[in-house]
């Protein structure tokens, strides 16, 4: 008996483990997923300026 506790105990530790794991691996892609986001937002910023002096340009040149 005092053998399957132990065995039990461990079986216990290893599960929990994989939780963390799993957690942090959920972590990470959060992580990923918001610095995405965040590229695609400054590309965007970029895209922006560059039309808004493509128009400062345009009005020059007349």
């Amino acid at each position: 008996n005092k053998k399957k506790k132990s065995i039990n105990k461990n079986k216990k530790k290893k599960s929990i483990n994989k939780n963390k794991k799993k957690k942090s691996i959920n972590k990470n892609k959060k992580k990923k997923s918001i610095n995405k986001n965040k590229k695609k937002k400054s590309i965007n910023k970029n895209k922006k300026k560059k039309s808004i002096n493509k128009n400062k340009k345009k009005e020059k040149s007349k």
